[in-house]
């Protein structure tokens, strides 16, 4: 929270305010707890269990490419190629709006 400049008491007023929007959904039986303390974003076989969550399975070759796909280095060179894509009436996107997503500003 220091990032977006918050004072203490608002990042905290902030942070209760998304955990009682969770709360709500952790009642849902299709709802799943992933506790980054427990690695589950380094694990591959995190997809598998988000994958039967939804009823299906995952091939060996759909879940390598997916994890691969998942990874830092992946999804920066993803963010370095934002700068080519166009808007629906071909206006570039700005090099502005590509650093800001790549921070995770979204105004």
């Amino acid at each position: 929270m220091l990032y977006q400049r918050h004072r203490l008491f608002q990042a905290i007023e902030r942070i209760e305010g998304s955990a009682r929007a969770c709360a709500r959904f952790m009642l849902d039986t299709r709802a799943m707890l992933f506790r980054y303390e427990d690695g589950f974003i380094n694990d591959p076989a995190t997809l598998d269990r988000i994958a039967r969550t939804l009823g299906r399975g995952l091939a060996d070759g759909d879940r390598a490419r997916i994890f691969a796909e998942t990874r830092r280095p992946a999804i920066e060179r993803h963010i370095t190629g934002l700068h080519a894509l166009r808007r629906c009436g071909g206006t570039p996107i700005t090099p502005t709006e590509v650093a800001r997503w790549a921070v995770g500003v979204t105004c």
